[in-house]
């Protein structure tokens, strides 16, 4: 029998060996992304309220049957595109329950998709172990595996965005550009930039588009803008990104200027240059210590490296991080999480420099740098994970809306529940009704000929005002149930029939 020649399809020991180190690396990521996103899911209640707004618009969704026009507490919300809420319904059907674990699955999903990209776009490079050490530190930073735990946006946007860069890093990275298939990863990173654009709107198009188009400027590579701009790609991104917008525009005959406020406001938010030049301009630099821990005192030496090679492919994670950067300090209101889909960059940069200052420790024994890996992530682990399992904005121990919705729901049945002095997204997703405030014609009159109860939530003080103290205590309501947390009271009233 003759041997196979090298074109046979009968695998080298070296298409083995990379297979293997292909399936360990997997492994390790799933292994962390798992353990970071999806234990314990649903085991801190939803307490944030942009948290709170998917989950409950999701909820709502199921309730009327309406999968097109998002509502929030009982009125349409147009502020974000449906992509979060249409996921979110989607986990509660899958699960066959609406409880935060099935709400918050597709965060978790997407925080593991962003996890294999950023390996993926390393082994691209020809970087298999720069990919494993980024891909284990993004999944171990504190904002991303925060956001991963919550049914919220932005991990979405950032899961989105990456597959638009790394898509168009395969299409304009290479400057051979191989015909049909450079113009299926433009296809694809104009999708992937649709999908962002249904995720969080204008945002979703501006964070990868600026660091493509930024990246082509850096290296004068003027003509390939004729291959970014392909007109059939740019063509997909509008089948897939306008129909949802124009179908509620027609619907509820909405004018552009519905879509264009969310933006306005954050444009133009309420924190723009009022906090002074160090607060409008340095916020992403300064919170950035915070939010990417525990990696952040590695930032400066692999950003250094990396600005001493600009050429190489580090030039690029410079210029992802960097636009997303720039973008961010035209917009007005400040918020953390809105630099998450520069993380990927940074964790690249990170894991490169790691990997370029390994081989130099020869002193050591030769498996340190992975004992140290292994040893740095198992802490890293832990700690994220009890910071998000336990809920960081749960450090005072007050008392849920969960867990007051739960003993309550058996005393109200299918009884009419309204709320007094103010009302909270949580208890309508808790519940499961959107709890209104009490109508006036039942707030003021002497008597009322049907039977509801009341939810009191406020601070002491909200809850000692003279109209609202002289409601509760009238004769009109009978005390049911109290939960006196240190924050928020919560107390149940039932109506007294005459």
């Amino acid at each position: 029998m003759s041997r196979p020649s090298k074109s046979s399809a009968v695998w080298q020991p070296e298409d083995l060996r990379k297979a293997a180190g292909v399936s360990r690396d997997l492994t390790l990521l799933l292994l962390a992304s798992v353990t970071a996103f999806f234990l314990l899911l649903g085991s801190p209640p939803a307490t944030k309220s942009q948290e709170l707004r998917v989950l409950e618009t999701a909820r709502e969704m199921d309730e009327r049957g309406e999968y097109m026009v998002p509502y929030f507490r009982g009125n349409r919300r147009f502020e974000k595109p449906p992509l979060a809420y249409w996921l979110a319904l989607a986990g509660y059907r899958l699960v066959g329950s609406v409880n935060e674990w099935s709400g918050r699955l597709y965060s978790a999903a997407a925080g593991t998709a962003t996890v294999l990209l950023v390996y993926a776009f390393s082994r691209t490079l020809g970087r298999p172990r720069t990919g494993l050490w980024a891909g284990l530190i993004l999944a171990t930073s504190l904002l991303f595996v925060q956001s991963a735990r919550r049914a919220e946006i932005d991990v979405l946007l950032t899961s989105a965005t990456t597959a638009a860069i790394y898509a168009g890093w395969r299409a304009l990275g290479d400057s051979s550009h191989a015909g049909s298939r450079s113009l299926l990863w433009v296809h694809l990173a104009w999708l992937a930039m649709a999908t962002a654009v249904l995720a969080k709107g204008p945002a979703g198009l501006s964070f990868p588009f600026a660091v493509l188009a930024a990246y082509l400027a850096c290296k004068r590579q003027w003509r390939d803008f004729r291959l970014l701009l392909y007109p059939s790609a740019v063509l997909l991104f509008l089948a897939v990104a306008l129909p949802w917008f124009l179908v509620v525009a027609h619907k509820e005959d909405l004018s552009v200027d519905v879509f264009a406020r969310e933006m306005n406001t954050a444009m133009g938010g309420v924190n723009h240059g009022k906090e002074g030049l160090v607060y409008a301009w340095f916020f992403y630099l300064i919170r950035v210590w915070y939010d990417f821990a525990p990696w952040s005192l590695l930032l400066v030496p692999a950003v250094a490296s990396a600005i001493k090679h600009l050429s190489s492919e580090r030039g690029f994670l410079l210029v992802w991080a960097g636009s997303i950067l720039f973008l961010l300090e035209f917009v007005g209101n400040k918020q953390p999480h809105y630099f998450l889909p520069a993380f990927p960059a940074l964790s690249l940069l990170v894991g490169w420099w790691l990997e370029s200052k390994a081989p130099s420790l020869r002193f050591l024994p030769q498996r340190w740098p992975w004992a140290c890996a292994a040893t740095v992530v198992a802490i890293s682990l832990l700690v994220t994970a009890l910071l998000a399992v336990t809920g960081w904005e749960q450090r005072q121990k007050r008392s849920s809306c969960r867990e007051f919705a739960r003993t309550i729901l058996p005393l109200v049945g299918n009884e009419p529940v309204y709320a007094y002095p103010r009302n909270i997204a949580a208890m309508d997703f808790y519940l499961g009704r959107v709890v209104a405030l009490i109508p006036d014609h039942l707030k003021n009159a002497d008597s009322a000929s049907e039977r509801f109860f009341l939810i009191a939530y406020g601070t002491e003080e909200d809850l000692s005002r003279p109209e609202t103290a002289s409601l509760l205590s009238s004769s009109r309501f009978l005390p049911v149930h109290t939960a006196l947390p240190s924050e928020a009271p919560l107390r149940l009233y039932r109506s007294r029939l005459p």
